[in-house]
């Protein structure tokens, strides 16, 4: 027999098989509780036959979530929720349970990822979207089975008329839209909730359908050749740029790159082999922002 078939001791631990669900974000928590959508999901893995399941990463501090839509076990609410959802798995399978504890540091606060209008802002364009206050109210947006607001449009449009969130959501919204077609695990989709899922968008001024056209209307976007090379270096370098450096990343760099036909290769070698690449500067602490949310280099 296969060892995948055989039992696996780990501590006084014996697994039946050696098959482990293994965890999966959800964004699907409300103030970091778990939701009947975690009842529903963990539910069905647990009478999957694997001989362990594993809880996605769950933060031990509010701002040391994923998104806002992650997981927590930092409140009397957070244990409540994830005892009724483990309670429920244990009295249908005698599967395994495990749960990833985490903190996801400089990874923290980010959006979730069906909103995806900040994301492609600041890992493509370089551009910052303020982060939203600590009051925002998100259960309008997560609230997938309202029967007034179907889709996602719909239900960022309501969230939208919020005062506080009026801001971001003009900068973020129109382009954040592109892949509503494809759900959380990626297959193709034509409505949500029976009302049809309108993938229109706007990207600095260029109009766009879809996934094609937001990825056309990405690689013309001019600031995305600049983008690339500022975020090249920092990795490349373990630290964010400058002010000192940015002059040299816009001017000769990113010059450079467009130079040798925006080759990737060509331009780690140019990294590597510039003086400051080479020049150690000191990082001072991380410092958490005003709201607690998110650490930054200052």
């Amino acid at each position: 027999m296969s060892k995948l078939f055989s039992p696996l001791h780990i501590g006084n631990v014996t697994l039946p098989n050696r098959v482990t669900v293994a965890p999966m974000c959800q964004y699907s928590a409300i103030d970091g509780s778990m939701t009947d959508w975690h009842l529903m999901h963990l539910g069905n893995l647990a009478l999957s036959g694997a001989s362990m399941l594993v809880i996605e990463a769950t933060g031990v501090l509010p701002e040391g979530r994923i998104t806002p839509g992650c997981t927590g076990l930092y409140s009397d609410a957070n244990e409540v929720a994830m005892e009724r959802v483990v309670k429920t798995v244990r009295d249908v399978s005698p599967i395994v349970l495990g749960i990833q504890l985490g903190h996801a540091g400089r990874k923290a606060s980010a959006q979730l990822p069906w909103l995806g209008g900040k994301a492609l802002r600041e890992i493509f364009l370089c551009q910052t979207v303020p982060d939203p206050p600590g009051n925002v109210d998100f259960k309008l947006v997560q609230e997938t089975t309202n029967p007034q607001f179907k889709t996602v449009r719909q239900r960022l449009g309501a969230h939208a008329t919020e005062a506080v969130c009026k801001g971001c959501h003009k900068i973020t919204d129109p382009i954040g839209l592109g892949l509503e077609n494809f759900d959380t695990i990626g297959g193709f989709r034509a409505s949500e909730n029976g009302a049809p899922i309108d993938t229109s968008g706007v990207l600095d001024g260029v109009n766009y359908i879809g996934a094609q056209g937001l990825g056309k209307a990405l690689h013309d976007n001019p600031n995305i050749p600049s983008c690339l090379v500022k975020k090249m270096f920092e990795y490349s370098v373990g630290r964010p740029s400058n002010a000192a450096e940015r002059p040299w990343l816009k001017d000769n760099l990113a010059r450079q790159f467009a130079n040798d036909g925006y080759r990737p290769i060509a331009l780690m070698r140019d990294i590597v082999l510039s003086e400051q690449f080479s020049t150690v500067i000191p990082l001072l602490p991380l410092q958490a922002n005003a709201d607690g949310a998110s650490l930054t280099s200052r």
